[in-house]
């Protein structure tokens, strides 16, 4: 049910993780002219225009999708808040999975440019996770309360 608000929430978190696909993570050049360039299917090394060093980083990619489609079963299983709790907490440690892997692949491109990656480098693609993950946690708490509403109103009876 889309009125209600955990399922507005995780809807942003679907839409945050599809776009982690066509947004870069990071992209960062040294005074030397090399460049480390990190997205959700690879990481690229470039020293003087050409390409040094390809690593895939399609873990990633399959972290987010998973977590995209976790989030859409969610969403149609509303009147299993029982087990929208259970999948709110397996896409918690799925975006906690990336944004794992994220920060490995990071220090992996600070090693090959040999500088620190300051903030400034990282693209709409490092946040889009991280707002995912504080969505998820909220639409955990709206379940929450309404399956305590839910107890309450059984209680009464």
């Amino acid at each position: 049910m889309i009125q209600r608000v955990q399922s507005v929430f995780l809807s942003i978190v679907v839409v945050c993780m599809v776009c982690t696909f066509f947004f870069p993570v990071l992209k960062k050049t040294n005074a030397q002219g090399a460049t480390v360039e990190l997205s959700y299917t690879k990481m690229t090394f470039t020293a003087k225009d050409k390409t040094q060093k390809t690593t895939p980083t399609f873990y990633m990619a399959i972290l987010a999708a998973l977590a995209a489609v976790t989030s859409v079963f969610s969403i149609s299983s509303f009147k299993k808040r029982l087990l929208q709790m259970k999948l709110g907490l397996l896409n918690s440690l799925l975006m906690a999975g990336i944004l794992a892997f994220t920060m490995f692949f990071i220090s992996q491109g600070e090693k090959f440019i040999g500088m620190n990656i300051g903030y400034k480098s990282f693209g709409i693609g490092f946040f889009l996770p991280v707002i995912a993950l504080v969505c998820n946690i909220l639409a955990n708490r709206y379940i929450r309360k309404d399956e305590r509403l839910v107890r309450e109103s059984d209680r009464m009876r």
